[in-house]
This record gives structure tokens, sequence and C-alpha cells, in this order.
């Protein structure tokens, strides 16, 4: 096997893992570790055939069993054999080597070294997500720039998030009508893939079927878009409106989450609020109070 296929077979089986594969503890050669069955490996790959890109299909059963086959033969998958306390449990109270060196259904697998190898990277990352931990329940004694700041970023990422959202579905509808399915960062919000891995890849592209389906919705697709242009057409102001709505809501949202912030923080640091003391004694003068009618 070429280095190239057997680094493409390694980057499948850390993919698997990461698609929600279930797999559970016992013990094995007095080490604790996980194991998953033939049969849960089987329906995982069915389910996310889409995003396991190999050479076949993947689309039947025995296409996905030839492909675990081809994983056992290069070991990144060992079968083992289970040891049960007695005939009613379910699960294994040992795990031992196996003889046999083909996949089925119902055997026990774990994974090789290499692919539940943990990466340099996840040790300084468990170090910087418990100072992150740290750093959040001490937010209220956080210095007012860094809240601000905080603050600023949050809202830059929401209109971004939202902004790239936006024209992914204006691109999918308008090569939807040409019968292509585009997307802009595919796994964008897909619960199951990390961080880096809704960034990649950046694009997804298909050429859809000819269907009595696809053509309605492709043809409701392009009467919206040409309902939308031509209102766009024919009221150009409404640009201009769509603009000082979503900039103004974006100001007022800023600055609602200022006043969130430097209220919460006089309020921490024992400062009076002299803003709030300031509406009091406007609403005092509006009312027929003044203060030199006080006796004293």
């Amino acid at each position: 096997m070429s280095d190239q296929n057997a680094e493409k077979l390694l980057h499948l089986c850390r993919k698997i893992r990461s698609l929600g594969l279930r797999e559970r503890t016992s013990n094995f050669q007095g080490k604790k570790v996980t194991y998953f069955k033939g049969k849960d490996f089987m329906l995982c790959v069915f389910k996310n055939k889409e995003w396991v890109h190999y050479n076949k299909d993947l689309s039947n059963a025995k296409d996905i069993s030839d492909f675990a086959d081809e994983l056992v033969e290069n070991k990144l998958i060992i079968r083992v054999e289970a040891a049960f306390r007695n005939e009613q449990s379910k699960t294994p109270l040992n795990l031992f080597p196996s003889r046999i060196r083909k996949f089925e259904k119902e055997g026990f697998y774990l994974w090789s070294e290499k692919v539940a190898k943990k990466k340099w990277w996840q040790a300084p990352l468990l170090m910087f997500l418990v100072i992150g931990v740290i750093l959040a329940c001490c937010f209220p004694i956080w210095p007012i720039w860094a809240k601000l700041g905080l603050w600023y970023l949050s809202v830059i990422l929401l209109c971004l998030i939202l902004g790239v959202t936006l024209i992914r579905y204006i691109v999918f509808g308008l090569l939807f009508i040409f019968g292509i399915e585009f997307w802009i960062f595919p796994n964008m919000y897909d619960d199951r893939a990390g961080f880096w891995e809704t960034l990649s890849p950046i694009y997804f592209y298909r050429k859809r079927g000819i269907s009595c389906c696809d053509l309605t919705f492709r043809i409701l697709f392009f009467l919206i878009f040409i309902s939308a242009g031509t209102y766009f057409y024919l009221y150009p102001d409404t640009f201009e409106h769509i603009q000082e709505v979503t900039v103004g809501g974006i100001k007022d949202l800023v600055n609602w989450g200022e006043e969130k912030i430097l209220s919460n923080s006089t309020q921490i640091a024992g400062i009076p609020n002299y803003r709030k003391y300031d509406d009091v004694l406007n609403e005092e003068v509006a009312g027929g109070f003044h203060m030199e009618d006080e006796e004293y």
C-alpha cells in the first residue's frame, strides 16, 4: 500500500471517530480501552457516507464491509474477542486478541495506536481551556477595557457569522436554479464537526439529478429571485432602508452592551451611578420639585 493511500485511510479513520461512532469502555491486556462493534461502525459510515470520501460509494453493506476489511488488513482497526461475565451480559468484562483478520458485523474492534494517538497540541489546548474557564468565572472583576473589547469582538463575530450565512444561502439559491448544489463552508453548522472541520472544505459542489420535485423547487426559487429583483428595481430606496435598519440595529446592540457593562462595573466597584442620579433629578424637576424649595 502506498504512503499516500495509507495516510488517506488514517485520515478517514480519524474522521469516522469524530462523526459520532458509538464507543464503549472495557479492559484489554490490563489497560482501559475504548472499543466499538462492527454493526455500529457500519451504521456510522452509512449515515455519514457523504463525509467519508473513499474510492467506493459506501452506500451499501458490502461496500462498507470491504472498506472495513481494508482497514483491518492495514491494522488501523484491530479485531478482538470479548469475554462476558455471564450469558445474559451484553457488556464484555475483558477483551483479548483475536486470530481472525476479517471484518464481521458482530465482531468487536479497537482503534490502532496510530488512530487513537493523541496529538501534541491536545495537552496545551486542555491547559488553555482550563485557563479560559477560570478567566470566564472572573469576568465581573475584569477591567473595563477588557470587557468592552470582548463585547466588541463578540458583535463583530456575530455580524461575520450572519453575513457569511446570508451569502451562503443567496449563492446556493442562485445556483440551485441551474441544478447545481453549491455550499460555502458546507460543515459550518454541522454539530459533529470540530472547529477546524467547520472551515474545511471551503466549498462543496455537485450537480443534482432531474426529478419532478427537484424541478418544482428550482422553478420556485427562480420565481422568488425574479420577484425580489423586480421589487428592488422598482423601489431602489429599499436598499437604503435595509442598510439603515441593519446599521441602526448593530449600533443599538453595541450601545446596549456598553450600558450594561458600565452599569455593572460601577456597581461592583462601589462607584455611584451618576447617570441614573441625574435622571432622578430630571424627573423631580419635571414634577415641580426644585432643590431651592427645600427648607433647612
